[in-house]
């Protein structure tokens, strides 16, 4: 045998290239193992822990160099691959699996999806949104039901009456959707031109099984005047009032010019009078 490390620690000997085959390359470089109290706090998928040969158990101390290792005679690792160098075993567990010896199912649900506590965020939420996380025993370990409100994988696409044209409940308006756990609201803002039938109030709705509390559709169209006109009127109808209006003034235009001639004829023919009549 070749010594391919030196001596760590006084509990830990110097590691040995071991004469069988296969041998595995753990990593590129040197890799610290961590201690039993660093893996009970860091445990995750594809973990890697320490165990003593002579004990069965993880091997104790601050940790251990490990570079290279060959397949165990027996496999201790019961969801995972035992590798051993010198003195020291090591399970590479399988995925969900965790622990010493691969023992331990994680939950991606729960603990498992790599997201830091201290961000307020919980693994369900972070992989389901709204929806609700159930963990599996096949990739990626977990699945996503939406419920009636989002679809996709991860619950990423929403699916509601507001995404949905051919059930859209605002008619001439703009649909916002407030989405709860079995229920929702549908929230109509109307266009500019268009508003809600008048006593219309609120109703409920299903969507496949949650319940919806939509506001009233936007369709009727607002008008003015004695005339009920439109606010907004079409390109037709608009050349139509322009005429009119056009019309309208130069029939007074026309009025004013016929009275104020009319009036400047008579002062006229009065002042021609009265001067005549001077002369005379």
């Amino acid at each position: 045998m070749r010594r391919i490390a030196p001596h760590f620690g006084r509990k830990f000997k110097a590691f040995w290239r071991l004469p069988r085959a296969p041998v595995l390359l753990i990593s590129i470089g040197l890799s610290l193992l961590p201690s039993p109290q660093q893996h009970g706090a860091n445990k995750g998928l594809g973990d890697i822990c320490a165990i003593s040969l002579d004990e069965g158990k993880p091997a104790s101390g601050s940790g251990a160099i490990f570079a290279a290792a060959a397949l165990c005679t027996v496999n201790l690792c019961v969801n995972g691959t035992c590798y051993e160098n010198g003195g020291l075993q090591i399970c590479v567990c399988d995925k969900p699996y965790s622990g010493a010896l691969c023992e331990d199912t994680i939950s991606m649900c729960t603990d498992g999806c790599g997201i830091n506590p201290s961000t307020g965020i919980d693994c369900s939420s972070a992989l389901c949104s709204l929806g609700t996380c159930v963990d599996t025993n096949t990739e990626p370990f977990y699945k996503c039901d939406c419920g009636d409100f989002f679809t996709g994988t991860n619950c990423e696409t929403h699916n509601n009456p507001c995404t949905n044209p051919a059930a859209n409940p605002c008619g001439e308006g703009t649909c916002t959707f407030s989405p709860g756990k079995g229920s929702g609201t549908v929230t109509c803002t109307c266009d500019s031109d268009y508003e809600t039938a008048f006593g219309a109030g609120m109703t409920t709705v299903k969507w496949g099984n949650s319940e919806v509390l939509q506001s009233p559709p936007c369709t009727v169209r607002k008008t003015r005047g004695v005339a009920k006109l439109h606010f907004t009127l079409s390109s037709g109808s608009l050349v139509i009032w322009w005429t009119i209006f056009g019309a309208a003034i130069l029939m007074l235009i026309w009025c004013c010019y016929t009275i104020f001639a009319d009036s400047c004829g008579r002062c006229s023919t009065a002042l021609r009078a009265a001067r005549a009549a001077k002369g005379l």
